[in-house]
């Protein structure tokens, strides 16, 4: 049997203890207390810590764009929607801003103006 509850200010610590023990070199620690919609823990019968976890919102930009205008002016205007993609999520207390891209050359084209590979992203409908 587990049990499911939102986290609270001592879960933080046995989380950052598992992270060290597992994960220290795969990715940095998470303040589950800092811009999460929700953060929860689950413990097994015995009150051991089995996961802990959270909601954040995140930010992804969408564009739509005509290729047939002259790559530079398409580059201009990438960096123009990046810098107020950017923007909007500062001011929403957004971390991270998502890019998902099918195109190597575009995805090589924004890792050149500041995005990060990341993992396998995967998405539901809820």
């Amino acid at each position: 049997m587990i049990d499911i509850k939102l986290m609270g200010p001592d879960d933080q610590a046995e989380l950052d203890a598992l992270h060290e023990k597992y994960y220290k070199d795969d990715f940095e620690p998470t303040a589950f207390d800092s811009n999460f919609i929700s953060s929860f823990v689950i413990r097994d019968k015995n009150k051991r810590l089995v996961m802990g976890g959270g909601v954040r919102p995140i930010a992804e930009t969408i564009l739509v764009t005509d290729k047939s205008v002259n790559p530079h002016v398409l580059g201009d205007a990438l960096l123009e929607a990046l810098a107020f993609s950017k923007h909007t999520c500062r001011l929403y207390r957004i971390d991270f801003l998502h890019a998902f891209v099918k195109d190597e050359a575009y995805a090589k084209h924004l890792i050149k103006h500041g995005f990060s590979p990341r993992c396998q992203a995967l998405y539901m409908s809820v």
